[in-house]
């Protein structure tokens, strides 16, 4: 039998940050063809502050300023490092639900 092989860093980043955040019942406030503005997952934020670009498939929140790619959007609300986020992140691509691994800790 063939083991699995893992996705690499790049190919994961390649997932939409938007696809992510939605599956997570996160939507924009205000959405564009190109970017959405967020209220921050991050943090308690009033006003709209993250932009995900959506060409560039890349965020930032400027009140935390702080931003990268979805494996560090990941790092940042599940408080993992960067293995783990991408094994979580595989797992969702996969077809996973996404709440089968949120909070869970490496074994």
């Amino acid at each position: 039998m063939k083991e699995k092989q893992l996705m690499d860093a790049k190919a994961i980043n390649k997932f939409p940050i938007r696809e992510y955040l939605a599956s997570r019942g996160i939507r924009p406030a205000k959405d564009r063809s190109y970017c959405g503005l967020y209220h921050s997952p991050l943090r308690e934020d009033h006003m709209p502050s993250m932009k995900v670009d959506y060409d560039k498939n890349l965020w930032i929140d400027y009140g935390a300023g702080e931003g990268g790619t979805l494996i560090d959007l990941v790092m940042h609300m599940e408080r993992c490092d960067a293995g783990e986020a991408m094994r979580r992140l595989e797992q969702w691509i996969d077809g996973g639900p996404i709440s089968s691994f949120i909070g869970k800790k490496n074994d």
